[in-house]
């Protein structure tokens, strides 16, 4: 999960001209899911205690390159992927404006996934729900990216049905 937080990049005065420099570096870290959109909120006072505030969005990249994964479409009654079949899935890389990239050794797990659910209560006495998960590694491989596009096969042979977590990282970027 990723959640917004507030920074401050500046905090001093203008020059006489109401101009002021400064070099803004954001910390995301690791969290972030991908592009994201860095909100402003400028505000300036005046020596009489007037002030204006400003309010504008700007695209952010956290990343030098992006993975994304495309699975196939699964079955036409559930769209499930079977079990006993072997199945492609489709990677590209993109840089942050979009255009295509080589990528080497991206590093591609996949996991089952288990899930267990109860109901708890606690100390006010209100039921909560609690979930558990569990996950299991099935597949390791790492596939490379030539003109931003790249895919990797895997099979789940029966019985081993259920949910899975497909996971591509780029080592040379982190996303």
């Amino acid at each position: 999960s990723f959640h917004a937080e507030e920074q401050i990049l500046f905090d001093g005065r203008t020059d006489a001209n109401g101009r002021a420099g400064f070099t803004a570096r954001f910390q995301t870290g690791d969290a972030s899911p991908g592009m994201l959109l860095a909100g402003f909120v400028t505000r300036v006072f005046e020596e009489s205690g007037d002030f204006s505030i400003d309010r504008f969005t700007i695209p952010y990249s956290p990343y030098l390159s992006y993975v994304g994964i495309q699975t196939p479409k699964g079955d036409k009654a559930r769209g499930m992927l079977l079990t006993d079949t072997t199945h492609t899935v489709h990677l590209v890389t993109l840089d942050p404006d979009g255009r295509v990239i080589s990528r080497p050794e991206l590093d591609v797990s996949i996991y089952k996934i288990s899930w267990r659910w109860w109901w708890d209560a606690g100390p006010d006495n209100l039921a909560s729900y609690i979930g558990n998960t569990d996950h299991q590694p099935v597949f390791n491989t790492r596939v490379s990216t030539r003109n931003g596009e790249g895919s990797f096969q895997f099979r789940i042979d029966y019985p081993e049905w259920g949910r899975y977590l497909i996971r591509v990282v780029d080592p040379l970027s982190g996303h």
